[in-house]
């Protein structure tokens, strides 16, 4: 009875570790193991696979743990609801989500605010608004996941007047208005909201000054950009990978890649997505050597790899009669998004056989694709 705890003890905390660093995969191996294994799992074991499921996007995983917790009968954890609601809800199936709350016999704060959360998410706006009104006490959450979800799929202006009314905004509900217009491409709204933000005396935090460094980079606004690069560096925000990243991104589309190659090298910590910038950037700026460059750097790390971005990113570099033998030698053979790539740069260039290649694969991985089909026959009437 004791080694069973201890090595179940053991498994949670590896669980814990999985999940608090990200590696959200080991997690769940580390869930079915203990699945397999003589030792039950409990509320705070489904809880986790559930998160790690959600973070991942396994809805059918996350379908056939539900199915166990129904078996093991801890379905009435508000804890395990709560976590079903939130998995459902990343994976899109948000009446699933509104399905498990409605059978909840208790439901507290997070309970209510995940469900409206789901259906914000997932554009249901009138649920999401009919929870907020049914819900005893809404708190700031719960009207910052409404003004986020009006602000993505609703009137933008209806968010921002929500906003007005609520008693105590904090960064997180002006972010949300943020990130509306950034997604809608209205890069004077960014400015002007960010300036009534910095009025109001509103915290900001990294996820606001990413957000504007999108819209500004959309429109290489540069001037802008150095402006905002200051706000960072004054609220101490200007090293963080978020921001620093989103700072790349922005010199880069501005063409200033002396500046972005500046700010990468300095970052303390970088990511997948801070290497794939700055290999965009040299890609799009016409450096090819230096994306061969990076590119061979960055296989020879240890806790990063390449991914498909990285190789498209790379392939926009590279003359496309040897980029088909770099699909091959990189191991990115299976990989969709490549071979489209692939056969879009061989369009451009007008190589056929390269094309009839990529499009082969394309189909064989992904099945019969409309975009292939139309892409190849209007380079077979060129031809």
């Amino acid at each position: 009875m004791y080694k069973s705890w201890l090595v179940y003890s053991c498994y949670l905390e590896y669980v814990d570790i999985g999940l608090c660093s990200g590696q959200f995969t080991i997690a769940l191996n580390l869930f079915i193991q203990l699945e397999r294994s003589e030792i039950c799992s409990d509320s705070y074991s489904f809880s986790a696979a559930l998160s790690a499921c959600g973070s991942l996007c396994l809805g059918q995983p996350g379908k056939l743990i539900h199915s166990k917790i129904v078996k093991f009968g801890v379905g009435c954890s508000i804890v395990v609801s709560n976590s079903l609601i939130d998995m459902y809800g990343t994976c899109g199936s948000a009446e699933e989500s509104t399905r498990v709350f409605n059978n909840m016999m208790e439901k507290d704060t997070i309970s209510w605010n995940s469900v409206i959360a789901t259906n914000a998410r997932n554009g249901r706006l009138d649920h999401a608004f009919d929870f907020l009104r049914q819900m005893p006490e809404p708190d700031i959450v719960s009207f910052t996941e409404v003004i986020s979800g009006v602000a993505q799929f609703g009137n933008i202006e209806d968010a921002v007047d929500m906003l007005s009314r609520m008693p105590t905004p904090n960064s997180s509900s002006w972010n949300s208005i943020i990130t509306g217009y950034v997604n809608r491409s209205r890069a004077k709204e960014v400015l002007n909201f960010f300036e009534n933000m910095h009025l109001s005396n509103v915290l900001m935090d990294q996820f606001t000054f990413s957000s504007i460094l999108s819209g500004i980079a959309n429109i290489a606004a540069i001037t802008w950009g150095r402006l905002i690069h200051c706000c960072t560096v004054k609220y101490g925000v200007n090293e963080t990978v978020v921001v620093g990243t989103a700072l790349i991104d922005l010199y880069c589309k501005c063409g200033q890649m002396k500046e972005a190659e500046t700010l990468f090298e300095s970052l303390p910590v970088k990511n997948l997505i801070t290497w794939n910038t700055i290999i965009s950037g040299y890609a799009h700026n016409g450096n090819s050597d230096e994306v061969i460059r990076l590119f061979e750097q960055l296989k020879l790390m240890k806790d990063l790899q390449p991914d498909g971005i990285t190789f498209v990113n790379v392939l926009a570099a590279w003359d496309v009669s040897k980029a088909e033998k770099m699909i091959y030698e990189q191991g990115f053979e299976n990989c969709g998004l490549v071979w489209k790539a692939l056969l879009g740069a061989s369009v451009t260039c007008g190589d056929l056989k390269i094309a009839e290649v990529a499009a082969a694969k394309v189909i064989e991985l992904e099945g019969d694709n409309e975009f292939v089909y139309v892409l190849m026959s209007n380079m077979y009437v060129s031809a």
